[in-house]
């Protein structure tokens, strides 16, 4: 066996030569062919924002009494430095508003549109929710306080969780202190009363953020470009992967669903060093259905540099900074309660490779995600970002500071851009599917295009005491549930009796065992811990055990690296790879959300309690399909999603509005990064156009990305690219014109010089004859 030494290795790290990535070089004719495709998926949006400004145009000319094209919208007391929201449904704004003249107050166009329509704008429509359910993956929880949440007592019915995906909700149907707001009777809308947020003594008016004319003048350029250029070919229905047969015709694609009647099933998975020699226009045909795409081997191509973890917080280390914190600890997701835990950092990367036991005797799960933490991962870990940045395929789409089709980087140097990444998730993983504790992403969409690349994996083994915990958990779990229910539909005395029985000392819901289930446990009662002796271990042995086994506190209880104490593992078959993937498509979602909310108490979340409430089934992030739900979500609606494992060096591409979750079989380190392609933009703003009717207080209440404003920064590069192509392809042909006729001159003077020298010297000739 080769052993290593990580010290030696963060030296070399250090040592070699600073690999830095060239930034992206485009041609000047590929320049204009992606700005032709941004241009071409872009217009449809931009023609729709023109029409929303003209309607309310129209609208402040009706207030005003006079024609529409006499309106003067003034520019708002706007800095391109600072971001914009509605403050009623947090939607970003990137032209028209309504704003209040005393107190800011400001709403977005489509929450005036749905005001006047008689209905409670954005995130008021689900106001009256009461969020119960806590919050995920570490984040805030769905509940906060806020003096607009606690106008509203009403509980959501069926079809208000319904409408949260669709529509507001009718005035009619809100809590009575919704009721105040009302557009005046000249269709003018009044400054929300003090609780919600406005001052209710003025007219909101209608503000612009950009220079008149600006969108109508874009919009009127576009039209020019497009009609003169010819039809952009976006691919056939069929796809090169398929002979005329309806047969696989290469071996670049692989069935990864079973679908019946469905020629979705095979996903593009090219090498990445076929995606080297040119393989975009097959990336885009697959991309532009909204299937994700697989790139194999992506490390292959890269300089090599170690991805183990001690060698990635080794290197962290090494560059100071004020937060000292963050270097000795880490916050991370704790998937047995599903809840942050502070966790020594080393006692952390330890555990990645060695598992993790924590109270009775169960395997515990960590997840460390967004890594590091506020600050960006290129600053504090320069080299890997560099690897990073050299693995990415399709860099078109993927490169982050120059992508000529990643519309995220068409955005002004002034203007603040959205977090995209890259950010590391670091994992635990264990091959065995446990039913609880287990280290997933839970379902959930992503509000633009992603890739995720696994660079580094390990291998937790567990010990036959572990499983025995898991199964021991999992049983108390379902009697206590069990109980539950049944004590709260009877009033039988005897069923409460055997509920008290059933929990009494002998069940294992409350006893903490120690790593190697053998030196005793810790367990609370009345406040005080008592220790247990088992087996006829002595007290020599068990301090011999104390110093070799390190030991972290999670809410206050004791946590342990697993103990090398010579007690085998459970032998099994390793999978190769280490992550399990299940991507649903887009048109599946209604039916996937309506099997979520059918059984969504089976489902576990915080605290091991079942899903007791479902705002939005994906937006939510509170369930994680298991194989028997897969199943079962397959048999009742026949919806199946494309399932795989993400091996070494995978590069996943996920589309925009694809649910999908992902459970680690190994421990894994993976990076990822989000972009904004031309082709989804539609998907991202109907995804923006759903987290706005989320309720306040909701996660996923936050238009983080403004993609807005990325599309209209993005299309006006794209023309602009396209008119300066063209103006000088004009001035070129005007300057060979010129060249053309200077030399037809030239020639035809040389020409009648010529004849003219011809002419006198016959004329000499004959002369002298």
């Amino acid at each position: 066996m080769l052993w290593i030494c990580v010290s030696t290795v963060v030296w070399c790290i250090q040592k070699a030569p600073y690999f830095r990535v060239d930034k992206w070089r485009v041609s000047d004719k590929d320049t204009i062919k992606y700005s032709r495709r941004i241009a071409h998926y872009l217009l449809p949006w931009l023609k729709d924002l023109h029409h929303e400004q003209v309607k309310e145009k129209y609208v402040e000319a009706a207030i005003k009494g006079i024609d529409a094209h006499e309106v003067k919208i003034p520019l708002a007391n706007y800095k391109e430095n600072k971001r914009v929201y509605c403050n009623n449904c947090r939607t970003s704004i990137v032209d028209f508003q309504r704003s209040c003249n005393k107190c800011s107050y400001v709403l977005c166009l489509s929450c005036s549109r749905e005001l006047r329509d008689g209905l409670i704008p954005g995130a008021t429509s689900a106001s009256g929710m009461v969020l119960t359910q806590p919050g995920v993956e570490g984040k805030d929880d769905l509940q906060k306080g806020s003096n607009h949440d606690s106008i509203a007592s009403q509980k959501p019915s069926d079809g208000q969780n319904e409408l949260l995906m669709d529509s507001a909700v009718p005035i009619e149907d809100s809590a009575p202190g919704l009721r105040q707001w009302k557009v005046n009777s000249n269709g003018s809308i009044p400054c929300p009363p003090n609780a919600f947020g406005g001052c209710g003594d003025a007219v909101l008016e209608l503000e612009s953020l950009l220079e008149e004319n600006v969108i109508s003048g874009l919009l009127e350029k576009a039209n020019v470009v497009v009609k003169n250029e010819e039809m952009l070919e976006v691919g056939g229905s069929k796809c090169s992967c398929f002979s005329d047969s309806s047969e696989m015709s290469n071996a670049m694609s692989q069935k990864l669903a079973c679908r019946e009647n469905s020629r979705d099933n095979y996903i593009y998975c090219p090498n990445a060093r076929d995606v080297q020699n040119g393989a975009l226009d097959h990336f885009q045909e697959h991309w532009l259905k909204g299937q994700p795409v697989i790139v194999r081997d992506v490390l292959e191509l890269t300089s090599g540099l170690s991805w183990e973890p001690m060698v990635m917080w080794r290197a962290f280390r090494e560059i100071k900074d004020k937060d000292e914190h963050e270097r000795l600890f880490v916050k991370a997701l704790e998937c047995l309660l599903w809840s942050e835990a502070v966790v020594n950092t080393h006692f952390f990367f330890s555990g990645y490779s060695r598992g993790i036991v924590g109270p009775e005797g169960l395997p515990m799960l960590l997840k460390l995600e967004d890594w590091p933490r506020h600050c960006s991962f290129e600053e504090r870990l320069p080299r890997h970002g560099a690897e990073f940045m050299s693995a990415l395929p399709f860099r078109e789409y993927t490169d982050y500071k120059s992508g000529p089709l990643n519309l995220a980087v068409k955005l002004p140097g002034e203007v603040i851009k959205p977090d995209l990444g890259p950010k590391t998730c670091i994992a635990y993983g264990l091959t065995q599917e446990l039913g609880i504790g287990d280290s997933v992403t839970k379902l959930h969409c992503e509000m633009s295009d992603a890739v995720s690349i696994l660079t580094h994996t390990d291998v937790i083994k567990l010990k036959a005491q572990r499983i025995t915990a898991i199964e021991k958990k999992k049983r108390s779990l379902t009697i206590k549930e069990y109980n539950r229910n049944l004590q709260a539909s009877q009033t039988d005395p005897d069923c409460v009796y055997e509920k008290d029985k059933v929990d009494d000392g002998s069940s294992p819901i409350d006893k903490s065992e120690s790593p190697d289930n053998t030196e005793g446990t810790s367990e609370p009662t009345g406040g005080q811990k008592r220790r247990r002796q088992r087996g006829c271990h002595s007290s020599n042995a068990s301090k011999k055990k104390k110093k070799t086994t390190r030991e972290d506190k999670v809410h206050g209880i004791s946590i342990f690296l697993e103990a090398e104490d010579g007690v085998p593992f459970v032998e099994g078959d390793q999978p190769e790879g280490g992550a399990l993937w299940d991507i649903f498509r887009r048109e599946d979602v209604s039916k996937l959300c309506e099997y979520l909310r059918k059984h969504s108490e089976e489902f576990r979340h915080c605290n091991y309690k079942p899903v007791k409430q479902v705002i939005h089934p994906i937006h939510d992030q509170c369930f994680y399909l298991t194989i028997e739900h897969k199943r079962k979500l397959k048999e009742e609606y026949g919806v199946e999603p494309w399932t795989f494992e993400q091996k070494l060096g995978d590069a996943v591409f996920i589309p925009a509005g694809c649910p999908h979750q992902v459970r680690n079989l190994k421990s894994c380190i993976k990076v990822a990064l989000n972009f904004v392609s031309p082709e989804n933009v539609q998907e991202c703003i109907r995804l923006t156009e759903e987290i706005r009717l989320l309720p306040k207080g909701h996660r996923a209440n936050k238009d983080k990305l403004e993609i807005k404003k990325i599309a209209f920064h993005a299309f006006k590069q794209s023309i602009w690219d396209i008119i300066k192509n063209d103006d000088q392809e004009r001035r070129d042909h005007q300057e060979v014109a010129k060249y053309r006729e200077k030399t037809k001159a030239k020639g035809k003077r040389r020409k009648k010089a010529t004849a003219k020298g011809r002419h006198n010297g016959s004329s000499q000739l004959a002369f002298a004859i």
